[in-house]
């Protein structure tokens, strides 16, 4: 398919994307807070318990310091939870941006029947056929779209989780990692509001660059 046969494409609206982006984003970030909120609830209560409790008030002191042992455990156990969320929060994110990224270039391939386009659709979600597909049927590089490097770091950051949970030489390329290259993923360090922020723009920009690039070919 030639640049210059896709003056009759469908043109893709960025407006419409990011809008639908920014509803996603809005419904995990809603899940994640309400997910903190439970934990710190339950993780409040549990100090609480802790700093009120006392040897007196147990017939023996083995079943205080038992007690004090199963609250502390508990506590540790909500941090788990908690880094899970978060966990899964990125992948849910880097999902948007595949799921929403495979919308925008299904405008490459209406002539094609169901399956051949659904095949060509899911290799996509590979950096480099992606890059090289952009390039070749619209001109576009990739990495001239906004916010690229955040979503190229939320991307690396997607494939550690689900597959080592060690930060990898493609994740420690980016600042927050330069120094974790080999060690287990730092959840505290996971800056979800960033890529909260980034997506929205970077897929406004890619449907945006898209559609100028049809713009150019009529």
């Amino acid at each position: 398919m030639s640049r210059s046969s896709h003056s009759n494409r469908k043109l893709p609206k960025p407006e419409y994307f990011s809008w639908l982006v920014e509803y996603k984003i809005e419904n995990l970030k809603e899940m994640v807070s309400s997910v903190e909120s439970d934990l710190n609830g339950v993780r409040n209560s549990k100090k609480t318990e802790i700093e009120k409790a006392s040897p007196e008030r147990y017939d023996l002191e083995h079943d205080y310091f038992t007690h004090m042992d199963c609250l502390n455990e508990e506590i540790l156990q909500l941090k788990e939870v908690e880094d899970i969320s978060k966990k899964l929060a990125v992948v849910g994110l880097y999902m948007v941006v595949e799921t929403f990224t495979k919308q925008i270039m299904k405008c490459f391939y209406q002539d094609l029947d169901g399956k051949t386009k659904k095949k060509k659709l899911h290799t996509l979600h590979k950096w480099d056929v992606l890059k090289d597909k952009l390039n070749v049927l619209c001109g576009l590089d990739l990495s001239e779209i906004s916010e690229f490097s955040v979503i190229d770091e939320l991307r690396c950051l997607n494939n550690v989780i689900k597959h080592s949970g060690y930060v990898d030489e493609k994740l420690a390329v980016f600042l927050t990692w330069k120094d974790d290259i080999g060690k287990e993923i730092d959840v505290d360090k996971i800056e979800l509001e960033k890529f909260y922020i980034s997506i929205p723009k970077y897929i406004h920009d890619m449907a945006e660059k898209i559609n100028d690039s049809f713009i150019k070919t009529e």
